[in-house]
Formats: C-alpha cells, structure tokens, sequence
C-alpha cells in the first residue's frame, strides 16, 4: 500500500514504481472500450499465426534527444539502424515465419520499411497523424505549444487540421495494445513504448540504444 500526494505523484509515478505494479495499477483501475479490441482483432487477422516483431520508432523524439544530449556517449541510433538490428535478430535466432508491425511518427519510415521488408510489414492504416518527414510538424506538437507557435496562422492551420483528438487516442491505445502483444518489441525513447512496457511486463524488449 503507497499514498500519493500533489506534490510527489509525478516523481513516484516515473521513477519509482516500477512496471510490474503500474501494470496492475492500471488493470484494476481501467478498462478499455470494447471498440479498441475489435480494431485489435481486425489488425491480428493479418498475423495468421506468425512470429511478430513489434517495431515503435518515434524520429522525432530521437532529433530532440540527439540535439538536446550533445554529451550523451552515444548515438542516438536512427532508422536504418533500427532495420539493421530487426534484420541481425532475425538472423541471429532463425526466425522464418515472421511479420513485423510497425508504429512510428513520420511516412518516411513506413516507406524506408517498406522497401525493405514489402508485404512482411503490417501497420495500422487507421493511424493518419504522422509527419511527411522529419522537417514537418510532428504529430504531438500540442503538448508543446509556445508563445511563437500559437501566433503562427501557418502553425495553427496545421494544428487544427491535423489534431488527433478522440480518434488519434483510440488508434494510439490499439497501436499500443498491439505492439504489447508482439514475441518481441523493439522500442524507442517515448511515453508509447513505455506505455507497451506497462501492458506487458514481460514482454522480451530490445533497446537497442543499449547497443
């Protein structure tokens, strides 16, 4: 039994508990709408009993960290070397009947994964709120909305019409759900990959930041 106060929530909650106890926090306390699962459902047809790499490759949270952590003894690792190490696992563990879903923020991406894994890479064509490339606007700009952007008419054109709202959280939370239930799951530096951590504690999970 714990008790949280105004004042100590934020730090309990991020650095304290650990994912095993927010796992079960947030089965007693939630419940998801039975919509998400039959988008779930609808995403699992296209598994047909294979071995699925979950993939969440966040770009833009990997250009702030590599600007903002210039004294970091590594690199933030891009792209291309999340292919090269998806494609090492494969190898090194002899997986054959695979496929790979893929959750990130940028159209890009999904192209780069494309060409290189064509009709092994499942994603969800419901979730549109993804930047053009890493120059666009990314997809949860709301959360940070400065003095200089809110007086942007070209920022805030975008802004309105691309806000995910309600239906950008129910694919977000069916993004999640699915990727928690991948064999495996290659995360990023983002709350979403935290958050597939506290649906499933036990997933096998590969930073390859570690790397």
């Amino acid at each position: 039994k714990f008790q949280l106060d105004n004042n100590n929530y934020n730090e309990l909650w991020t650095n304290y508990l650990n994912v095993e106890i927010k796992h079960k926090i947030f089965k007693k306390y939630f419940k998801l709408n039975n919509k998400i699962y039959d988008k779930v459902n609808n995403i699992y047809d296209n598994f047909n009993n294979k071995y699925i790499i979950g993939v969440h490759f966040r770009s833009h949270v990997s250009k702030i960290s590599e600007l903002r952590n210039t004294n970091r003894n590594y690199k933030i690792k891009n792209v291309n070397d999340y292919i090269i190490f998806i494609k090492q696992y494969i190898l090194e563990n002899n997986i054959k009947n695979y496929k790979i879903y893929l959750v990130t923020d940028m159209l890009t991406n999904i192209e780069i994964f494309k060409k290189e894994f064509q009709d092994l890479l499942i994603i969800n064509e419901n979730n549109k709120w993804l930047s053009k490339d890493i120059t666009d606007v990314e997809p949860h700009f709301g959360f940070t909305l400065s003095d200089k952007k809110i007086n942007d008419i070209n920022f805030l054109n975008i802004f309105n019409k691309r806000k995910p709202g309600l239906n950008g959280a129910i694919e977000l939370f069916v993004d999640i759900i699915v990727l928690s239930k991948c064999n495996v799951f290659f995360n990023s530096e983002s709350n979403v990959s935290y958050f597939v951590k506290i649906m499933n504690p036990y997933q096998k999970t590969i930073n390859i930041q570690d790397y």
